[in-house]
C-alpha cells in the first residue's frame, strides 16, 4: 500500500524531515522517536485524506503544506549533495 499526501511518500517526508532535525542535534533515541510519532502523525493525515474524513476546506491547505514542505526538504538535499561536487 503505498502511503501518499498529494503524490509526496509520506515515508520519504519523514525521512527528510528526521535530517532536518538532525541538524539541529537531535539525535539518537530522540531522533527515534520523532520519527515514529511523525510517522503515526502522517500516515494518519494520508489515510484521512484518503478516506475523505476530513472537512472539504482543510484537504487543498493540507495537500499545499504537505507538497510545500516535500518540496523544501528535497531543495535542501539536494543542495547538500551537490555541494561534494566543485563544478
Amino acid at each position: 500500500m503505498d502511503v501518499l499526501v498529494n503524490g509526496v511518500c509520506v515515508m520519504a517526508l519523514v525521512f527528510g524531515l528526521i535530517e532536518f532535525s538532525k541538524q539541529f542535534g537531535v539525535e539518537g533515541k530522540i531522533a527515534q522517536a520523532l520519527a515514529f510519532v511523525l510517522g503515526l502523525f502522517l500516515v494518519g493525515v494520508s489515510l484521512a485524506v484518503a478516506q475523505g474524513l476530513l472537512p472539504p476546506a482543510v484537504t487543498p491547505w493540507l495537500k499545499l503544506v504537505v507538497t510545500t514542505l516535500a518540496s523544501v526538504l528535497g531543495a535542501m538535499g539536494f543542495y547538500k549533495f551537490s555541494k561534494q561536487f566543485k563544478l
